[in-house]
């Protein structure tokens, strides 16, 4: 039988997602020329519970972090 999305019927709405993917962005700014000096950003998904998400935040910081300094900030 076609239902309104076609031959699958509503199969695809009865779906419930748990997590939830974010991006998280880290801004590091010159204060005193008010310039970026470097951003890094990261994306993962989040649990519903609020410890792991909190854990799940720590390790994508982690992760961002890796990346700084970056190369050429790293050779001056």
């Amino acid at each position: 039988a076609w239902g309104p999305w076609g031959p699958w019927g509503g199969g695809f709405g009865n779906t419930v997602s748990r997590t939830t993917e974010g991006t998280l962005y880290i801004d590091l700014i010159d204060a005193s020329k008010k310039e970026l000096v470097w951003q890094g950003q990261g994306t993962g998904y989040l649990a519903r519970d609020v410890e792991r998400k909190q854990e799940r935040i720590s390790e994508i910081v982690g992760e961002i972090m890796q990346e700084y300094p970056p190369k050429q900030m790293a050779s001056n």
